[in-house]
């Protein structure tokens, strides 16, 4: 064990320890830009068991694109590898349909985990996966199948029948699925039963969209399933007693929870579960209805709760964990509520509010902080460890924290995302927003903006508005600053305005869309942004063109896309996987 810890943190942390190694060029450099050698020795000297657990880390994608066919010795050991895991979400069609092809036949029985990707980009994903193995019983070691954005319920449902083969499966995730309506012969109940017939099965996630409101009960009995998540479809309680009844040993759940009637009173406990993460999305939720349920759940450990149109005060919610909760160890909170009341009167009740949070049992006892905000008439209470995602246009009316260190430099730094309408305000020069993922800004640039983000280097996504010419020193200026960008859009409003971004230079963005801009791109200007060292490494494309053939120099030029979203002047769009 502490080999493969010294192994793990002595690939992953290369860069941080690059003054021992040189750089040993290698044709795969799109994927793994080189190999490391230490001074006296080369990696390639590094014995078969620590190569073989280092690859037991890396994507089977990157792995066999980056490794085979480099020698002998690689092609060997890639085929005595015992642990892939492939997740094919960001494969180009080209590296995709080579893995399948050439390699996964011959490691089907040593693939342990897949995930599989039906995006609007990458619709053909499954359908081609599934032409090169036929069945799953093929994979016969896999342990966990994750399947994200699939739309065809006769696809899941033998999906769900073959899996009934898996004698090691483990794991099954259904991402973003949704149900075609026109599908007349959709039996939920069908799919749900076939999940739960599977003997092994532990962690099961289902976000399956339907026309169903609420979530089909098995019909079957599931003696092995601890790990459940259930979404969109929310749950009534007398439902959660049935699911408990088919799912017994279930430790951890996590659902939308519907109405909670007064009429129905729970009679059973749930011994097994110490893990639940809930949210209730009726208004009609109050206290005594939340007392009643949480009745049921003494042996609770950890517990995450949303409340999205009421509140609970800190006396109420000391109440329910004292009397029903003793086992309780971790507890979040997410609450928010419409006043419909003025600015004074919305913040002498948010002020109400955090003093119930103020007292011996949350500041002492369990050092559970929280901190609360009014904004826009509407009072949000949140627990310390969550993010603050409070703001979008404008900045909270007033603000208060139960932990004395919560300072307004800690609040505004737990910011992630500000919106293009946050400048539109007076924004107090004291203000730092040090970690922020994804921006949105409207040229031109304000002044005292480099103050108010001194870091830019966490951003990942950003989204340029009012783009014109006479402000393009300031986004050359901008994309310079920010050296881990990955997704940049551009919009702009006046179609008559030139572009020119090949005049723009960052080496690390890979999705570029510029649908927004309101301009079609000619031939000649395709082929110049195709040239040009912002679309260099570009794996994600979409734009407008005048000319779809337009399209072929990028296909051409840049080496690492993989889609290409276009749409021509008649408002035609394509999506091309490639």
């Amino acid at each position: 064990m502490k080999m493969k810890r010294l192994v793990f943190s002595l690939f992953f942390h290369l860069k941080k320890i690059s003054r021992l190694f040189k750089p040993i060029k290698t044709r795969r450099c799109h994927t793994f830009c080189c190999f490391y050698t230490f001074r006296n020795m080369s990696f390639e000297l590094l014995p078969n068991e620590i190569l073989l657990d280092l690859f037991s880390y890396i994507n089977g994608v990157d792995l066999l694109h980056a490794f085979y066919d480099l020698n002998l010795r690689f092609n060997t050991l890639l085929y005595e590898h015992r642990k892939y895991w492939f997740d094919f979400s960001s494969a180009s069609k080209r590296t995709f349909e080579s893995i399948c092809q050439q390699h996964l036949s011959l490691v089907c029985q040593q693939t342990l985990a897949i995930e599989l990707n039906d995006t609007d980009e990458t619709r053909e994903q499954t359908h081609l996966f599934f032409s090169y193995i036929p069945t799953l019983p093929q994979l016969t070691c896999l342990r966990s199948l994750t399947v994200c954005e699939n739309h065809s319920y006769q696809f899941l449902l033998k999906l769900t029948r073959q899996c009934q083969y898996l004698s090691c499966l483990t794991t099954l995730k259904f991402l973003s699925c949704s149900l075609d309506d026109d599908d007349e012969d959709i039996d939920l109940q069908n799919l749900i039963d076939n999940i739960w017939k599977l003997s092994k099965l532990i962690e099961c996630h289902i976000d399956i969209d339907t026309n169903e409101e609420n979530f089909v009960i098995p019909r079957v009995i599931s003696t092995s399933i601890r790990s459940l998540t259930i979404f969109p479809s929310d749950l009534q309680i007398h439902e959660i007693e049935q699911l408990f009844q088919c799912t017994p040993r279930l430790k951890y759940l996590s659902t939308y929870i519907g109405c909670l009637t007064q009429s129905i009173q729970p009679v059973t406990t749930f011994p097994n579960l110490v893990q639940l993460k809930l949210c209730f999305i009726s208004s009609t939720i109050d206290f005594s209805s939340l007392n009643r349920f949480f009745s049921i759940m003494n042996n609770l450990r950890s517990l995450d709760v949303q409340l999205w149109s009421m509140m609970i005060n800190g006396c109420q919610w000391k109440q329910i964990i004292r009397k029903h909760l003793p086992e309780l160890r971790t507890f979040s909170i997410d609450m928010r509520i419409s006043t419909n009341e003025d600015f004074i009167h919305t913040q002498v009740m948010a002020t109400e509010l955090i003093k119930t949070f103020q007292n011996s049992f949350w500041i002492f006892e369990h050092q559970w902080f929280v901190r609360c905000y009014t904004l826009n008439r509407k009072i949000y209470l949140k627990s310390l460890t969550n993010r603050s995602d409070f703001i979008e246009a404008t900045i909270p009316d007033w603000y208060q924290s139960t932990y004395p260190y919560d300072t307004h430099e800690r609040f505004y730094n737990t910011m992630t995302f500000v919106s293009k309408t946050f400048f539109d305000q007076t924004v107090p020069l004291d203000i730092r927003l040090s970690n922020i993922h994804s921006l949105h800004i409207k040229l031109p640039i304000c002044d005292g903006f480099s103050t108010i983000f001194p870091n830019l280097d966490r951003i990942k996504s950003l989204t340029i508005s009012s783009y014109s010419e006479m402000y393009s020193f300031q986004v050359e200026n901008l994309l310079k600053q920010i050296s881990n960008l990955d997704r940049l859009k551009i919009c702009q409003e006046d179609p008559s305005l030139k572009l020119r971004l090949q005049n723009h230079t960052n080496t690390s963005v890979q999705h570029i869309d510029l649908y927004d801009c309101q301009h079609h791109f000619t031939n000649d200007e395709c082929l110049i942004l195709s040239r040009s060292s912002l679309f260099r490494h570009c794996q994600i494309l979409s734009i407008r063109v005048k000319d779809t053939y337009g399209s072929v120099h990028f296909i051409l030029n840049l080496f690492n896309i993989r889609i290409l979203n276009i749409q021509n002047q008649k408002g035609e769009s394509s999506t091309r996987w490639l």
